[in-house]
C-alpha cells in the first residue's frame, strides 16, 4: 500500500483553508499566492527591502496583476466591498513608492501556524 501521508496533509490543508469562509470559495491560484505570502514575506534584501509584489508574481508564476487580485481575495476587501479573508495585507515599498509589497495579518499568521501543525502532526 502506498504511503498517502503527503496527500492527506495537502487535502486536510485545503479542507481548513476552504473552511475559513462562508461566503468566499478559495480558487487554488490564490491559495497558491498565499503559500507564497507566508514563504517569502521575510525575505530581506538588504538594499532593496521586502520582496515587491513583482517578485512574489515571478515566484508564484503569476502576472503582477493577477497577484494584485489575488492579494485583495486575501486581504480585507476584495471588490465591490465584499469582504476579502483578511490573511494578508499590502503596503507600499519602503525604498520606491509606486512598488506594493505584502504581509500576513495576525489572521494570517494563526492559519500558517494551524496548517504547520497539520503538516507536522503526521
Amino acid at each position: 500500500m502506498s504511503d498517502h501521508r503527503a496527500l492527506r496533509t495537502y487535502y486536510e490543508a485545503g479542507q481548513y483553508m476552504a473552511s475559513l469562509s462562508s461566503t468566499l470559495l478559495l480558487p487554488v491560484s490564490v491559495y497558491v499566492t498565499f503559500m507564497g505570502v507566508a514563504m517569502w514575506r521575510d525575505r530581506r534584501d538588504k538594499a532593496d527591502g521586502p520582496m515587491p509584489l513583482e517578485e512574489l508574481a515571478v515566484r508564484t508564476g503569476n502576472t503582477p496583476s493577477s497577484i494584485s487580485a489575488q492579494l485583495r481575495y486575501l486581504g480585507d476587501r476584495y471588490r465591490d466591498g465584499k469582504p476579502g479573508f483578511g490573511l494578508v495585507r499590502t503596503y507600499e515599498h519602503p525604498t520606491n513608492g509606486r512598488m506594493k509589497t505584502f504581509d500576513l495579518t495576525p489572521r494570517g499568521e494563526a492559519v500558517v501556524e494551524h496548517l504547520k501543525y497539520i503538516h507536522d502532526r503526521e
